[in-house]
């Protein structure tokens, strides 16, 4: 299967196991995760393609491993991984116990290129658009995101990969991609999606320099806020938050002494008011005690 279907397919498993598993699997990595095992395609020669990454004694430890270390999000992106090995068992076939027996290879080989596999490519491409509007990913190329700056990576992967490929092959890429109408198709599908993925990586571009404008204000905005309580550090003695309310609006200028005249208005209203019921309390217990006083004076009594 070409990275178009491995991609699109993996994206379709991995999110719909992160969705039963409750995780939000990045669309990034959903799209990678199928693409991780044509890999191998990096260190030709000294890796022979089609072989380790394509293994079940292989991909099974990633697979524990994945999921010990980042648990449920590792399990979804594990089943994006083993949908590539998925797709080449139905259109090809895969080594299955490589390096243990080299000669086990399985697979319905339905044929690369045929009708079954650009069905099958062009297919999941589908469900990927429909898939990414229902759980909202299509957002990733409307809006600035930090997601859809990280795009970069399965697209440097689908656009390497092949070139590479078609290079160790000496294939005439463009030559070969239209030379017959199943390819033309899937081809069209790469262009298609690559496009998509260029769109979002741009909308991360803009995430990108949107925050990188935003940095030099705050920064400015944080080291022009007087601390509280700095005239304390310089041996004043000055306590009250009514004065450090008075520093500020000085430096800030005449606008603010209203707001402080009123604060302390406040608190001498509060301050009276507490006054007044403090006295109101005390003549109260004055009158009560002078009256418990007279009734136990025998002298008061009238004979």
């Amino acid at each position: 299967m070409f990275l178009l279907g491995h991609s699109c397919w993996s994206y379709l498993f991995s999110k719909a196991t992160g969705r039963k598993l409750n995780v939000n699997l990045p669309a990034y990595l959903a799209l990678l995760s199928g693409i991780l095992p044509d890999f191998d395609i990096y260190f030709q020669p000294y890796l022979v393609h089609h072989t380790y990454t394509h293994s079940l004694i292989v991909i099974i430890p990633i697979v524990l491993v994945l999921t010990y270390f980042f648990g449920r999000l590792g399990f979804a992106f594990s089943i994006g991984i083993l949908s590539h090995l998925l797709g080449d068992f139905l259109v090809g076939t895969i080594p299955l116990l490589y390096p243990f027996y080299p000669n086990s290879d399985v697979g319905l080989n339905l044929g690369i290129p045929s009708l079954a596999d650009t069905a099958l490519e062009i297919g999941a491409f589908g469900l990927v658009l429909l898939y990414a509007y229902r759980n909202g990913d299509y957002k990733l190329v409307l809006k600035p995101t930090r997601d859809g700056l990280l795009l970069a990576i399965p697209l440097f992967a689908l656009v390497t990969l092949t070139l590479l490929f078609a290079g160790d092959r000496s294939i005439p890429l463009a030559e070969f991609a239209f030379s017959r109408r199943a390819l033309t198709i899937i081809t069209l599908g790469h262009i298609l999606l690559s496009g998509i993925l260029v769109l979002g990586v741009l909308q991360g571009f803009r995430w990108y320099l949107g925050n990188r404008r935003a940095r030099p204000t705050t920064s400015v905005d944080a080291s022009s806020a007087q601390p509280l309580g700095v005239w304390d550090s310089l041996g004043h003695g000055c306590h009250s938050p009514l004065f450090h309310d008075e520093e500020r609006q000085e430096e800030r200028g005449s606008e603010g002494r209203g707001a402080v005249n009123k604060a302390r208005i406040d608190e001498e209203n509060r301050q009276e008011a507490a006054g007044f019921i403090f006295e109101k309390r005390e003549s109260h217990r004055r009158l009560n005690n002078g009256a418990k006083t007279k009734s136990l004076n025998p002298w008061s009594v009238k004979r």
